[in-house]
């Protein structure tokens, strides 16, 4: 409806770190997710002109 790029931090997750968000939670921490999830949204934060789908926890930080 909006003809803008739709971009999923999640879908990005799992491309850049080849393992499901959950998977990597349980292994490593909500610390480490949050930092891994961090550096995705600000990557897909520097595009312009797109909707960014985040997390229901991608919002909880104020960097993101």
């Amino acid at each position: 409806m909006l003809r803008r790029p739709v971009y999923d931090s999640d879908q990005a997750f799992r491309y850049s770190l080849h393992e499901e968000p959950g998977e990597f939670f349980q292994k490593y921490g909500e610390e480490a997710f949050r930092r891994e999830e961090s550096a995705i949204i600000r990557e897909l934060g520097r595009m312009t002109g797109v909707i960014l789908a985040t997390g229901g926890g991608g919002v909880l930080k104020e960097e993101n």
